[in-house]
């Protein structure tokens, strides 16, 4: 017998390599597991983007669905119904004028309104029960989201979904629930009501022809003041985040962030929420709406440096804003808000200027207004009494700027989050009836040198060194005339330090004394270089420690309570008293003490209460916010893994932590590998087999005869 065909047996000189390389892969992945780490978010990331369902920007043909929901105890009638409704959306005061309106007659609202009343399976308070600590829990799992996937379920089969997948991708993009109940955002107090809501399913829901609903929106139709947070919401699922102060446990100071001036904030219920304000421009922005343009040019005109712009028509009259850049990732917005159409129930009327800094806040979970230390959008106050901020007002007619008003370097100062003021000033003048128009000047156009403080202010420990970023097109030696509050000053460290190139370069810097720990105050002065001066005023503080960023990992019962000690890194010799707070998924199975205090070798406890939520092998993910009396923030990552059995969990973490999946992966397929080799066989002769012929098959005794069996395992070809 002959052995196997030479091109079916994998040489091991071509084999063994292979299995090498893939053991070699294994150990370097196993020995970098930062790396790794990094290439796994990057997958995790790409593969969470094609299973969920991204917001889908306002489409220039908006096609909404609109289902109408009742309950066992709060069932339809007069005024709760789809008559209702269609009262709330439909027409020019409605949310198709709006939508015509918020994006200057480029975009068209239409609206399909499903021809029943669906009956919620449960009565109301069932899905919108709160614990003392988390609102619309719900008394069943999932609460709200339960409700909208019976509405999702109920309808799944009853009618064609696909014109609302608005990009075609095959996942709805608009959804819009209206439930018969009065909702708990009125103020009404009862704490089983639902709070109207934009938010995910629990899990997708897949309806025919390959079409999947994400997520939803869900609002009350009980009144016409209802309205703006109908709108409101839905803006959500097109992308909009919210713009007022959103509850955050670890900010001590209360704002209104930027008030009755956008539906995002409180001016969803502008005109008792019949009326609710246009968006502001940096919110039509994220809705993926053109409505501004940006000041790119600047010229040398009659011995000054002018920048070239457009009018300023009203945004209710499908005007445009004006953005200028402030720092990397920070802009200043001007836009023409008058009153008329959606904006007749604003707080005032002129140009109105806003600072957004992208760096800051969390866009994923919807929080970025929260601390007015660090907004993600202000209102710059054309009065200068920052109300907004000390949330004093909601907006005022003095918030505007008015025909001959002035600011930026001049009259209402306009500085960017590392404390810097602006180069330029602005006049505002009227171009032409309602169109306004801003005469912005700088003293050159030939800006030579840049400084960048620290975004926020300046936090050091007591006697430490810190570091501003310069550059410049041509060579220059900077020269500081900064002064605190408590009459100290700074300086450069090495005073022969030059600055040349468009890289930024990091400036060692210091103060002439050392102050006690726990101080704080306002550094404001000048730093130069060439023909460029910069203005700064930043705030400082000095503090006895600093927490160091880390991550504790820890297996915890799924059964009964586990104490978790984390131990935490820390810089300074000092110590000082902090409260601690957990924020994330991890919140809903830990608590901490309230607050500490913490020194070098300090550690802290977390105990996690499984409370049914926990199960083995989940991972639940958080951080332990550690905030101090002067406000500083810092944050330490913590994991914990469910485990029936004490132990277990380390096998699991084993096979979720990329690095060790790597050399597992490799290793297993070097053994496939190694394995595939085919061992060389011997030939064997076979005896000599009488060929049968017609008369064999004729022949009785011939037939008696079988031919040899095939080996299995050496098949001839």
């Amino acid at each position: 017998m002959v052995g196997p065909s030479a091109d079916n047996i994998m040489k091991a000189k071509i084999a063994l390599p292979i299995a090498l390389g893939f053991i070699i892969l294994g150990l370097v992945g196993w020995s970098n597991p930062e790396v790794v780490q990094t290439w796994f978010e990057e997958v995790r990331e790409n593969a969470n983007s094609e299973s969920e369902s991204p917001l889908v920007g306002i489409q220039e043909q908006e096609n909404w669905l609109v289902v109408v929901v009742d309950f066992s105890d709060e069932a339809s009638g007069n005024g709760r119904d789809i008559i209702q409704a269609k009262g709330l959306l439909d027409g020019s005061n409605g949310a198709v004028g709006y939508i015509e309106a918020m994006s200057g007659g480029e975009s068209s609202l239409n609206l399909t309104y499903y021809s029943e009343i669906i009956r919620a399976s449960l009565p109301s308070s069932s899905y919108g029960y709160d614990t003392e600590n988390t609102r619309d829990v719900g008394s069943i799992e999932g609460g709200p989201a339960a409700l909208a996937a019976e509405v999702i379920t109920k309808l799944s089969s009853k009618m064609d979904w696909s014109a609302f997948d608005l990009d075609k991708d095959g996942n709805v993009d608009r959804l819009l629930i209206l439930h018969t109940a009065r909702p708990q955002e009125d103020g009404s107090g009862a704490t089983s009501r639902i709070w109207s809501h934009f938010g995910p399913l629990q899990e997708a829901i897949d309806l025919k022809d390959g079409l999947a609903v994400h997520h939803y929106t869900m609002a009350s139709l009980r009144s016409s003041n209802y309205r703006g947070t109908i709108i409101h919401e839905m803006l959500h699922q097109i992308g909009a985040l919210d713009l007022y102060a959103v509850h955050d446990e670890t900010v001590s100071k209360n704002w209104y962030g930027v008030g009755d001036w956008d539906i995002m904030a409180s001016g969803n219920w502008n005109g008792n929420g019949a009326i609710p304000a246009l968006p502001m421009a940096a919110t039509m922005e994220l809705l993926g709406l053109e409505r501004s343009h940006e000041i790119s040019s600047w010229d040398s005109q009659d011995g000054e440096c002018k920048a070239t712009m457009k009018s300023l028509a009203p945004m209710s009259d499908s005007g445009s804003a004006l953005r200028i850049p402030l720092a990397e990732n920070e802009w200043l917005w001007i836009e023409h808000r008058a009153d008329d159409d959606f904006d007749t129930r604003l707080p005032g009327s002129g140009l109105l200027v806003s600072a957004q800094n992208l760096a800051t806040g969390d866009l994923e979970n919807n929080v970025v207004n929260h601390d007015p230390d660090s907004p993600w959008l202000r209102i710059i106050e054309a009065d200068g009494g920052d109300e907004l901020m000390r949330a004093a007002d909601k907006g005022s007619e003095e918030d505007t700027f008015q025909l001959g008003d002035t600011f930026g370097a001049s009259g209402i100062q306009v500085r960017d989050s590392h404390g810097r003021l602006v180069q330029w000033t602005a006049v505002v003048f009227q171009m032409q009836d309602e169109l306004w128009g801003l005469n912005l000047t700088k003293p050159t156009c030939e800006e030579e040198f840049e400084v960048l403080p620290p975004s926020g202010g300046l936090t050091t420990l007591p006697g430490e060194s810190f570091f501003f970023a310069m550059k410049s097109t041509e060579e220059c030696q900077p020269h500081v005339s900064i002064n605190s509050n408590d009459g100290r000053s700074i300086a450069i460290i090495d005073s022969t330090t030059g600055v040349k190139g468009e890289t930024w370069k990091q400036v060692e810097l210091s103060f002439n004394r050392q102050v006690s720990a726990g101080k704080f105050g306002l550094l404001t002065g000048f730093i130069g270089c060439g023909n460029t001066t910069w203005d700064i005023a930043t705030p400082w503080s000095t503090h006895f420690n600093r927490v160091l960023p880390s991550l504790t990992q820890a297996d915890v019962s799924t059964s009964k309570s586990t104490d978790i000690s984390i131990e935490l890194e820390i810089e300074g010799d000092g110590s000082r008293t902090v409260e601690l707070f957990v924020e994330g998924p991890l919140s809903r199975v830990a608590t901490i003490q309230e607050s500490a205090v913490i020194q070098e070798g300090s550690s802290i406890t977390l105990t996690v209460e499984p409370n049914g939520l926990l199960t083995p092998g989940m991972l639940a993910r958080g951080e332990v916010i550690i905030v101090d009396d002067l406000g500083k923030v810092e944050r330490v990552d913590v994991e914990v893994t469910g485990e029936a059995i004490a132990g277990t969990a380390d096998v699991i973490r084993t096979f979720r932590d990329p690095a060790s999946l790597t050399l597992i992966v490799c290793l297993l397929v070097a053994l496939w590998v190694v394995l595939g080799i085919e061992k060389k066989q011997k030939i064997i002769p076979l005896q000599p087999v009488a060929v049968s012929s017609v008369d064999d098959f004729l022949n009785p005794t011939n037939a008696l005869f079988s031919a040899p069996q095939e080996d299995p395992f050496n098949r001839q070809e």
